[in-house]
């Protein structure tokens, strides 16, 4: 099974929204990828992680896992590179 999954959509305004998932629970994952097309350089985005694989809201607890934001994503000449953290959903805008 691969460790890595991606999602690319364009929205009307231009700009690429990137979801990202790395499976692994323990590994990070380094990855560069060509945007063909690409002029955008600025990138900002959220992530979805937990300290452990089995972390999850409760009523007791609804804040446990939630997003926060993600500054580890840089684009260059149509290039994206970013390192997705063990166990984590990434979604990324690039503008």
């Amino acid at each position: 099974m691969p460790a890595v999954s991606l999602s690319a959509a364009r929205a009307a305004d231009g700009s690429i929204e990137l979801a990202l998932v790395n499976l692994s629970p323990k590994t990070d994952v380094p990855l560069a990828i060509n945007v063909v097309g690409s002029k955008q350089s600025h990138v900002h985005g959220e992530i979805l992680t937990a300290s452990t694989m089995d972390a999850h809201n409760t009523f007791t607890a609804p804040q446990a896992v939630q997003p926060t934001a993600f500054s580890g994503a840089k684009a260059t000449n149509g290039t994206l590179t970013v390192t997705l953290p063990a166990k984590s959903v990434v979604v990324l805008r690039l503008e």
